[in-house]
């Protein structure tokens, strides 16, 4: 027995409803979802904290959401492991052709990707170029997606000059309907332009948004967390702290960090 089908063997286990876990038994499709997201993420973060250590546990737990998912499928008469397994060798093979086909020409492009992505939409049925970015996707990535898929057919700016220009124009619109008073939801709809043309920005500089705002988190993070244990040496909580001592703790905590090359 492979190990995939060993492991198969033990969710399906998990989840018998006489003898297994109630709570994996009573799962759905849906109820996981969110936490199939987390395990995402939490491979994520074990990737870029190079906590090289933890990735292959992350990437078990991920495992381990997908057989759940196959499980429930099977047991509902959807689709099983092996519908699965044999569904992603096909699309590895039809998406690189020159690969797998000794006569298909070797011509790896981006117009042939797109028109490979684009079969593949209308073979599900799908009408719209956009309509198989997920809703689900965090809104930045999906930013980022839609705009590379108008991108890919030639709606997009011609270099990254004209969308700086485009942020200063969002931004100045925010500025304008803060200043005027004008209520929270048109400054949510300004907020939300600037940070749409900010993506675009960061697409059109080579930056990914969601790794880019990730390690913006991460440094404030650590900042604060080195304001919190510097006050904690002088016998003060953080949130206990005047707002002058929290500024001039702010400021010795960044210069104590290593300078950025």
């Amino acid at each position: 027995m492979s190990s995939l089908n060993e492991l198969s063997k033990l969710v399906r286990q998990l989840r018998e409803a006489e003898t297994g876990s109630v709570w994996h038994e009573e799962q759905t499709h849906q109820s996981l979802a969110k936490y199939t997201i987390e395990e995402a993420y939490e491979l994520v973060d074990a990737i870029e904290s190079e906590c090289l250590e933890h990735i292959p546990e992350e990437i078990g737990d991920l495992l381990f959401h997908v057989l759940l998912h196959c499980d429930i499928g099977e047991k509902q008469g959807q689709f099983d492991i092996d519908l699965v397994i044999s569904k992603l060798r096909e699309k590895i093979k039809s998406r690189h052709p020159k690969v797998f086909d000794l006569d298909s020409p070797s011509n790896d492009t981006k117009e042939n990707w797109q028109k490979l992505k684009s079969n593949e939409r209308k073979g599900r049925g799908l009408l719209s170029k956009f309509d198989d970015i997920p809703i689900g996707y965090p809104a930045l990535l999906r930013a980022e997606k839609i705009q590379n898929r108008a991108s890919s057919f030639g709606f997009d700016w011609p270099d990254v000059n004209p969308v700086l220009r485009k942020v200063e124009e969002e931004l100045g619109e925010l500025i304008e309907v803060v200043d005027q008073n004008q209520g929270e939801k048109r400054a949510e709809e300004e907020f939300g332009d600037v940070l749409f043309t900010l993506v675009n920005l960061g697409r059109h500089l080579g930056i990914d948004s969601e790794s880019a705002l990730r390690k913006a988190v991460g440094k404030f993070e650590r900042r604060i967390r080195g304001v919190e244990n510097k006050l904690s040496e002088r016998g003060t909580a953080i949130d206990q702290a005047s707002a002058e001592e929290l500024e001039s703790v702010w400021e010795l905590v960044k210069l104590s960090e290593p300078m950025a090359r």
